[in-house]
């Protein structure tokens, strides 16, 4: 069993922008174009249009704006001459862009375990639903994804064939929130979108996106931002109905701070066997 888990299953997130366009329009930097003038970061980008972050992404997500990307690490770039553009086609206006109230939203949970046995218990049903439904599964492991294989095979679901079709997948935190050895909050929403799209191009109808959050007690540079991670992601996720994100914090991890900031931040929380409102 310990085989499926790896291998077929394991990718890491880098691999995804190969194969993923990134919504709007995706532009390829050829070899002498690897510092381009002129060429944005979102952070640069947001002040250049006086817009958040996030209403950036919504922008791109919607086809408003083009995007670039530069290397497999490098987050989102932007054009100045695009920006140029668009606020001329715009009479300099951003309001094009959907509101919070215009959007359907998705699910954002957060989930609190004590131990594996109390983990599975809270997430098996988001697993049973979303892949007896025909959804996909993306899970992103901090330890060993070898006993939710066994688990899920336990509950009659052929686990193999579901790898094999593209249904199931297991990243490792290394290759995701701390690929490079770092934490970057914007290459990790830029990423999860792009994972979002691809389903959505699949024929993919529903998605279940799930991450092991113990990666942040590593120490390593930009963990530190995991609740502003966090909000963002919240702030993000309205763009993408029909997704469910499950965040994992396990309570033997985590200073009592952190999981009540978490608390606040969700707009869904759950420790045993229902789902509760959040403290925001």
């Amino acid at each position: 069993m310990g085989q499926p888990a790896r291998g077929r299953a394991e990718r890491t997130i880098g691999e995804y922008p190969q194969s993923i366009p990134i919504i709007g329009v995706t532009a390829e930097m050829s070899s002498h174009e690897k510092n381009p003038p002129n060429l944005l970061t979102i952070k640069q980008a947001s002040a250049f249009l006086a817009v958040s972050k996030t209403t950036l992404r919504r922008m791109t997500n919607q086809g408003l704006l083009k995007s670039y990307r530069i290397g497999k690490q490098a987050g989102l770039r932007f054009s100045q001459s695009d920006f140029l553009e668009f606020k001329e086609s715009q009479g300099t206006s951003t309001s094009t862009a959907k509101t919070d109230d215009e959007l359907s939203g998705a699910v954002h949970i957060s989930t609190y375990y004590r131990d594996t046995t109390q983990q599975w218990e809270i997430i098996r049903p988001y697993f049973i639903e979303n892949l007896r439904s025909g959804g996909r599964a993306l899970y992103v492991y901090n330890s060993d994804p070898d006993w939710i294989v066994r688990g899920l095979a336990r509950t009659g679901l052929q686990p193999e064939s579901l790898i094999e079709s593209g249904n199931l997948i297991f990243l490792s935190t290394s290759d995701t929130y701390l690929q490079g050895g770092y934490f970057d909050k914007d290459r990790m929403l830029d990423s999860l979108a792009e994972i979002i799209k691809q389903a959505r191009k699949d024929g993919i109808e529903s998605l279940f996106l799930s991450g092991e959050m113990g990666w942040a007690n590593s120490g390593l540079p930009g963990c530190e931002l995991l609740s502003s991670y966090e909000r963002e992601l919240e702030e993000m996720l309205p763009d993408f109905p029909s997704v469910t994100v499950v965040c994992q914090y396990p309570l033997r991890e985590f200073y009592g701070g952190t999981i009540f900031d978490s608390m606040c931040i969700h707009p869904t929380i759950q420790w045993c066997d229902q789902p509760v409102a959040g403290l925001k």
